[in-house]
């Protein structure tokens, strides 16, 4: 959900931590975890975790970064080479 000045925020072991932002994105659709900057906290801290910790909000920018990766990889996908003979 959104803290009253519109920050992310996410709920774990019952406790609430504002998310500074999503770094990146790991495994598959149905089993996605999210790396996690805590606002507050120091890199070190930094954790992942799966989408059903997120809040609504910190939802949003988890899928931002599943559509960031996303188009990460469509740019990276090397073109056939075509033979001209």
């Amino acid at each position: 959900s959104l803290t009253d000045n519109g920050e992310s925020v996410s709920n774990i072991s019952g406790r609430r931590f504002d998310v500074e932002k999503i770094l990146d994105v790991r495994g598959p659709k149905h089993d996605r975890e999210f790396l996690v900057k805590w606002k507050y906290f120091p890199e070190e801290f930094n954790s992942w975790e799966p989408l059903e910790n997120m809040d609504v909000g910190s939802k949003s920018l988890c899928e931002e970064k599943i559509r960031e990766k996303d188009r990460e990889k469509l740019t990276k996908i090397p073109k056939e080479k075509v033979n001209l003979e």
